[in-house]
Order: structure tokens, then sequence, then C-alpha cells
């Protein structure tokens, strides 16, 4: 029997097994965060946690300039375009982040007197991100290239590894120093130091030369019109935090993280989505085939609805079980944020159509003008209603930053001469609908639990009944 099994599973197409397999480390990935979100809020004061929180937000805003976000945007195309070179074309984007972050500090450094007074963070935890810089661009184009590559044995063998290694020794840093804010980032970093050593290696081997100038030349090109779009989406994605940290207080900011990150769960199936989507999209633009793309992106996005719905239904209790009582006030955050996931759906579906015409500006023009409006909505909300209305502004944004690409696209074909449809916007246009009316409502419901109970076991039912029709999209761009 258990022969037969696994014959039946090696017959599997590689691209099907990768997807099985990525999405379980994605899910082991998450399960390993709601664990260390449990034990970690419960070590550490809202203020510590609010300090983690404002680090990382001015990490992940800073990474995207001194990396040039070099595993993401150029990095498909590139290995479209270098389909006979790819060793080389993945080694000359290694050094080329290596570069970059080294000018990067240097400017930093220069700037320091203003910078400083702006972040709002200790001298050693600046220095800690600086030098992280170096390091986390090797496990993100590594990452990559597996996923690519459909390596998926040692792309979960290693994801595994770091993301237990970061848990651990953030464990042991907080337990053995009384700062513990700051031990926690130390224990992350230098979990990504030991990983982004070894995979900068992997990441360089076999290649020679190690670098090639023009592929350089077009990773620079590329990503640096892409860079407002990147710096666009993270800022929405990050700055409420920093926002509530300045306009509020810092406590706030641990409880608006706490809310956000436990929304942000949900993610894990949208990157899987966009992670077998975006190749696979790419393809087909390249052919001009949509012939499948309504009925799987389609299908898709229902069940990522679904799944919103799910998560958002059970906010009370995911709190509960990720955070003591005195960050339960997040709650009421996580409709509006987890909702917001769904717009970024809508670019997956949409934004390959651009990203194959290298329409680089134009993504980046409509990424930049949601994120100042982002900010704007940020300031006027969080001062007349508090830290929680920062949600709902997340939510209005990825709204305009999804639909405002998706209809950019639609423009874009029609200009080139297709007149077909790519995706009934009418479906797409009613789940909207309905996740707006979610947002809004369920949060009503929080105080109870029958109507919330009733409304859940509806949405399970409806999911398992549609199961067979979710899985075929799956497996149909996971063939290719």
């Amino acid at each position: 029997m258990s022969r037969s099994l696994i014959k039946r599973y090696k017959e599997i197409p590689i691209q099907v097994r990768a997807s099985m397999w990525f999405f379980a480390c994605s899910i082991i990935q998450k399960m390993v965060s709601i664990v260390s979100t449990a034990v970690f809020t419960r070590l550490m004061s809202t203020e510590d946690y609010g300090l983690i929180s404002i680090y990382t937000s001015w990490s992940n805003i800073f990474v995207i300039i001194a990396t040039l976000n070099l595993s993401t945007a150029c990095f498909n195309v590139g290995m479209t375009i270098y389909e006979n070179d790819r060793k080389r074309w993945v080694s000359s984007l290694q050094i080329l982040s290596i570069l970059a972050a080294f000018i990067f500090d240097i400017l930093f450094i220069g700037f320091y007197g203003i910078l400083g007074k702006v972040i709002d963070l200790p001298l050693s935890l600046i220095f800690i991100m600086l030098l992280s810089f170096y390091f986390s661009p090797a496990i993100n184009l590594w990452t990559s290239k597996q996923r690519y590559d459909y390596s998926y044995i040692r792309l979960v063998a290693v994801t595994i590894g770091y993301t237990v290694a970061v848990f651990a020794l953030s464990l042991v840093a907080i337990l053995v120093s009384e700062h513990r804010g700051v031990a926690k980032i130390i224990g992350t970093e230098i979990a990504t130091l030991i990983f982004g050593i070894i995979l900068f290696v992997d990441n360089i081997k076999n290649s020679k030369p190690i670098a090639n100038k023009s592929y350089m030349r077009f990773a620079v090109k590329y990503n640096l019109q892409m860079m407002p779009a990147f710096l666009g989406v993270v800022i929405m994605s990050q700055i409420d935090r920093v926002m509530i940290d300045n306009m509020v207080n810092r406590e706030s900011a641990g409880i608006y993280s706490v809310a956000y990150n436990a929304a942000f769960m949900i993610s894990v199936v949208s990157t899987s989505i966009s992670a077998a989507y975006n190749p696979w999209m790419i393809q087909r633009v390249k052919r001009s085939d949509y012939s499948r793309t309504a009925e799987i992106g389609e299908g898709l996005s229902f069940m990522f609805l679904i799944l919103i719905l799910f998560f958002t239904l059970c906010a009370p209790e995911f709190v509960k079980i990720l955070a003591p009582s005195e960050y339960l006030e997040a709650i009421y955050i996580i409709p509006s944020v987890a909702g917001s996931t769904f717009f970024s759906l809508i670019y997956t579906l949409y934004g390959p159509i651009l990203q194959y015409r290298l329409k680089t500006k134009q993504l980046s023009l409509i990424t930049v003008v949601t994120a100042v409006l982002n900010m704007i909505l940020n300031y006027f909300a969080i001062k007349r209603w508090g830290y929680i209305a920062a949600g709902y502004t997340t939510f209005i944004c990825y709204f305009i930053y999804g639909w405002g690409t998706a209809a950019y696209a639609v423009y874009q074909l029609k200009k080139d001469g297709y007149n077909g449809r790519v995706y009934d916007f009418r479906k797409l246009g009613m789940m909207t609908l309905a996740l707006t009316i979610t947002v809004v409502v369920i949060p009503f419901t929080y105080k109870g639990y029958l109507l919330r109970y009733i409304i859940l076991l509806t949405i399970i039912v409806f999911f398992v009944c549609n199961l067979k029709k979710i899985m075929r999209s799956f497996l149909e761009i996971r063939k290719g």
C-alpha cells in the first residue's frame, strides 16, 4: 500500500508537488509565528512589543532602498529573459545587493543627524539594521530561485530551519536580557546573519564570473523604475505603526502590530497564490493566451474571500490565543486589515500584464499615489478616531491599489488591440462589495457568539462544497 502511494505521489507533476510543499511550508511558518507571538506577547510589555514593531517597520522600509528589492519584480523577468544563464543572473543580483547595501549605509551614516531624529531608535538597533541589509537579500534571492525552479525539498528544509532558529535565538535572548525588545531584535538578526552567509555562498557558487555587468545594469534600471512602487507598498503596510507611535504612543503601536500581524497570517494564502500565479500569468501574457485566466483567477479570488470571512469571524479567538488581555482591543482592527489583503490578490491577477510590458513607471505611479493618500488619511483618521481607524484607511488604500492596477491593465490591453475578457469585472466587483459589507458589519458580532458561529458554519459548508473547483484552479496554474 505504501509503495502504491509513493508511486502515485511520484506521478504527480513536479509543479503540483512543489505547490503542495510550498503551501505546507508556509503553514508551518505561520504556526511557528502564532506560537512565537503568543509567547513573546506574554514575556514582553506592550512598550517592548511596540519597539519591535517600529524597528520592523523602519527596517522593512529601508531594506527596499538598501537592497533594491532584487528578489522581486526583475527576478522572474530576468529568469525568463536569461533562461540559459540563470546561475549568473542570480549571482549578479547577489553581488549587486551587496554593493547597494554598502552605498546605502554610507549615505545613511552621512545623513544620520537628520534620520536619527526621525527614526527614534537606539543607536545599537540602527547599527544592527544597517548590518542586516548585507545578509537578508541572500535569503530572499535564494528563496525566489528555489520557488522558480520548484526545488521544494531544499526550500522547505531551509525555511523551517530559519523560522525555528529565529524563534529559538529570540527566546534565548529575551530570557537572558532585561531589555527584552532589543534582545528579541538581536536574536532575529543573528539568525538572519547565519543563514544569510550560508545562502550567499550558495547563490554565487558555480558561476564564473560571478557577475555580469549587463545583467546588473538591467536589474538596476528595472528595479529603480519600480522603486516608488516598492516603497509605496511597504509604506502602506508599515507607516500606520510609525504614525501611531508618533501620534498616540508606543503601547498603542504594539497593540496595533499584534492585530496587524494576526490579520496578515491569512497572507500565507495570498503569498502562495502570488508565487504560483505570477510566473504562470506572465507566460500567458507572453503568448496572449487568456483562455483560462477568468475561470482560474476568479476561482482563487472566491476561495480567498471565503478564507478572509472565516478569519475575521474568528478574530476574538485568535487574539486570545496570541496575546494576553491587554491586547484584546486589537480584534476591531483585524477585519479591515485582513480584508485589505484581498486587494493584494487583485493586484496579483492584473499586475503581470503590466510587468511583462515593462510598465514600471505606471505601476509606480499607482502605488505612490496610494501610499501618499494612506499617510494623509492616517493623519486625519488617527487624530479624529484613534489608532483603530488606521485599519480602515489601510483597507481604503489597498482597494485603490488593487483596483487601480486592474483598471490600468485593462486600459493597456485595449490600447494594444486586445478586446477580449481576461477576468469578469462584475464577479470581482461583487466579491469586493461583499467584502466591504463584511468589514463594516462583522465587528458588531464580536460581543456575542451565536450569530458569529451560525455565519461561520455557513461559510465552512459553502467552502467545502466548492473545494473541488478551487483545487482545480490550483492544479491548473501549477501545470503551467
